[in-house]
């Protein structure tokens, strides 16, 4: 699908004390969108060696790790902790390199009414299915939540001591409730995902692009919760 072209360019404008973090493999048609929008407030963290054309936005490169993790989960650990690193903001946006969302005043406007980190409907999945797994398409909060978050995954990659399917999101979603509540993730529950967490509204996110690896789709604001046999949960009161 095409996207339409505008008559009236938009004039990047700087967030609110908040930085757009884009992370993880560069997609041109994404970084353009947010340098057009919000190019003063965002910071691209990619991989040394990578031809990446950051759009006149602040860029930070990394050596790749050897070892990925599972479903590349220490690439984006790896890279977004570099990225952290450049912020100077309170608030942080965490993005994907190969989506893009816009009306990310919206998400500015609810961090500053709340402690929870806010995410998205896309592949949050409901407690019974994947224990603390929340969307990591985008994950908005103070940058020392996302520090905690990603340097308790840097250090306890393994989850060791309750069962997991060996996913990202489960990985970020448990590391980040164990160092919040000070206990270890077998004795979490889904209250603590409720106390932690939240999701924002997505059609108030278009226009987006949302990339669905393992199937080889992207979507152009039409993505459906219910898009796979394990449906993405929309508010918190589903989890």
């Amino acid at each position: 699908m095409c996207q339409e072209v505008s008559d009236n360019p938009i004039s990047p404008v700087a967030l609110e004390n908040t930085t757009v973090l884009i992370q993880g493999r560069a997609n041109p048609e994404c970084l353009d969108h947010y340098a057009s929008r919000y190019g003063p407030s965002c910071i691209v963290s990619t991989w040394e060696g990578d031809e990446v054309d950051p759009m006149g936005m602040k860029m930070v490169r990394s050596i790749k790790p050897k070892d990925f993790g599972p479903q590349n989960s220490h690439l984006q650990i790896v890279s977004t902790l570099a990225g952290l690193r450049e912020c100077s903001t309170e608030f942080v946006i965490k993005v994907r390199g190969d989506e893009y969302f816009s009306n990310l005043e919206y998400i500015v406007d609810e961090l500053k009414n709340t402690s929870k980190l806010l995410t998205l409907p896309i592949f949050f999945r409901p407690h019974n299915v994947f224990p603390f797994h929340p969307s990591d398409h985008l994950i908005a909060g103070r940058k020392g939540q996302l520090l905690m978050m990603y340097r308790n995954a840097l250090k306890n990659r393994d989850l060791k001591g309750w069962p997991w399917r060996r996913l990202p999101e489960q990985l970020l979603g448990a590391s980040y409730l164990e160092a919040a509540e000070g206990i270890k993730a077998r004795r979490l529950t889904k209250e603590h995902m409720r106390a932690h967490f939240d999701i924002l509204e997505l059609d108030r996110m278009k226009d987006y692009r949302v990339s669905w690896n393992g199937k080889g789709m992207v979507f152009y604001n039409n993505f459906e919760p219910k898009v796979d046999g394990k449906p993405s949960i929309v508010n918190m009161k589903e989890l």
